[in-house]
């Protein structure tokens, strides 16, 4: 063995040391991009991290991810956490050909991610489309976190509503959390909506931003009602309205009908209304 073999051998790092190494640096990702390129050994750990979370704001970052997967197949399996979002205005201005996510192909043609555990929607403009993202969620056929920001379910037509689309949203998953922010259903639930399983709910957020909509929380009590989530543990209701606004920030009824369905497990209950003045 040459001189050279044997320094090589002696310098060579235990793979369980290089997985602390990483493990430390988690959440620099600088960092991690400057290790995968060390080695191979190196970068089989860093990816661990660089991509245990994704985000996609527009098609286009789906085709990417796409090509990466069949590259790397492994890559499926080691995404923990999903975000769907639409492009910033400034993403927007620096990329003038953004192609909004309501244009991705469905259904979708990217692997599964089966170990995907947390899910979150957030459209600011409110414009987010819904049968695209319904169809998405196949995708995630393991999550239990489920997070809808800025959403807004509407009428879907003749033989459906805005309950209906929240529904199979809701439909064909285990989920131990559920969280609203500023989302809104239109129309009443009909029987045949009433097809998702939240029995195995452990905590359930409802945050509202928009003094501009009436009360739309009732949904919610709805939800908890149809399917009465026997280890809710934690529930979170939380308000931020204007001075001198003319609606209630939150239905008190609403939270009534959900206390008195989940008092049994509950453990912790918050109430946060946060009061704001405009322009601020």
């Amino acid at each position: 063995m040459s001189s050279q073999s044997r320094l090589s051998t002696q310098l060579r790092i235990p793979p369980e040391l290089i997985a602390e190494i990483v493990a430390y640096n988690a959440d620099d990702i600088p960092a991690l991009h400057a290790m995968s390129l060390v080695s191979k050994a190196m970068r089989s750990f860093t990816i661990e991290h660089l991509f245990a979370a994704i985000h996609f704001i527009c098609e286009q970052d789906i085709t990417w991810w796409g090509a990466m997967v069949q590259r790397t197949p492994r890559l499926q399996h080691i995404v923990k956490r999903v975000k769907f979002s639409d492009p910033s205005a400034d993403e927007i201005r620096r990329h003038r050909h953004v192609r909004y996510l309501s244009e991705a192909v469905v259904p979708p043609k990217i692997p599964i991610m089966p170990n995907v555990s947390i899910v979150e929607w957030e459209s600011d403009t409110h414009t987010m489309d819904n049968s695209m993202a319904i169809a998405y969620m196949s995708l995630f056929p393991n999550s239990t976190e489920l997070r809808l920001s800025g959403m807004h379910f509407h009428l879907a037509g003749k033989f459906g509503s805005g309950f209906d689309q929240l529904a199979r949203f809701l439909c064909g998953r285990k989920l131990r959390v559920l969280s609203f922010c500023s989302t809104h259903v239109w129309d009443e639930p009909n029987e045949e909506d009433l097809t998702f399983d939240l029995t195995s709910l452990e905590e359930l957020r409802v945050v509202g931003c928009s003094p501009d909509f009436f009360d739309n929380t009732e949904f919610v009590s709805q939800l908890v009602e149809a399917s009465r989530p026997a280890a809710l543990k934690s529930l979170t209701f939380a308000w931020r309205f204007g001075l001198g606004a003319s609606i209630a920030p939150c239905s008190l009824q609403t939270m009534e009908n959900i206390l008195l369905i989940a008092n049994p497990c509950l453990v912790n209950l918050s109430l946060i209304w946060d009061l704001y003045v405009w322009g601020e």
